[in-house]
């Protein structure tokens, strides 16, 4: 399929005032997507969306959509490609104060419904790397668990702050309880490097439990 979303503005003319609408409206949209099943279970072997230089490959499967209460999804594979000159086009990096990475690619694979979500990621940009897997349950109460790990990110370009340096990161938490207010949880982090000014931090370790909603951030270096 091919979609010139400028086709829009002939009966939402309103439309033209919307900043995101307007710069969608500037590439065409255009992809295959291959859809198997009935609406209780639908297949979608390969999905393959283009807008730009920007690119998104799917592999997933869907179930109970037409019922909000049981919908449920399972993305088995996806991987996606952009280019800073098409995230400017939405993202104002002056107000930001940011510079963007000129690549980034994100691959992966997710599943969940209104009340489960597992993710497992990892975004490598020309900056630097970030992988994160975790799992997130607030279905009679909370329960999660993630693991985030941040490789030799160039904080000084990102930021535009020729006072840092490259970032190493790395983070494990896991809790539960019946609602935010009264969590039992655990944190355990590690800066394995960052400089300012030259000065560099490294193996700094930051501790945390909480138990029923209170508890200490504790660091040791």
């Amino acid at each position: 399929f091919q979609l010139d979303i400028r086709d829009i503005f002939r009966f939402q003319p309103d439309l033209r005032s919307n900043e995101s609408i307007l710069a969608l409206s500037r590439n065409y949209v255009r992809g295959s997507i291959n859809v198997s099943g009935n609406l209780s279970s639908l297949r979608v072997p390969k999905a393959s969306i283009s807008w730009g230089n920007t690119k998104l490959d799917a592999v997933a499967s869907l179930q109970n959509i037409t019922d909000t209460k049981n919908i449920a999804f399972d993305i088995s594979t996806f991987h996606a490609n952009t280019e800073k000159q098409d995230l400017i086009a939405f993202v104002n990096e002056e107000e930001l104060g940011l510079d963007l990475p000129e690549d980034i690619s994100l691959v992966g694979n997710a599943k969940g419904n209104l009340n489960n979500l597992e993710v497992n990621a990892e975004l490598t940009t020309s900056q630097g790397i970030a992988v994160a897997k975790g799992f997130w349950v607030n279905d009679q109460g909370i329960d999660f668990s993630a693991d985030v790990e941040i490789k030799e990110y160039k904080l000084n370009e990102l930021l535009k702050n020729d006072a840092l340096g490259t970032l190493s990161f790395k983070l494990h938490t896991n809790g539960s309880g019946d609602d935010i207010n009264h969590l039992n949880m655990d944190l355990d982090a590690n800066l394995i490097h960052l400089s300012f000014n030259d000065y560099p931090i490294n193996d700094l370790n930051l501790i945390a439990k909480i138990k029923d909603g209170e508890g200490n951030l504790n660091t040791v270096y």
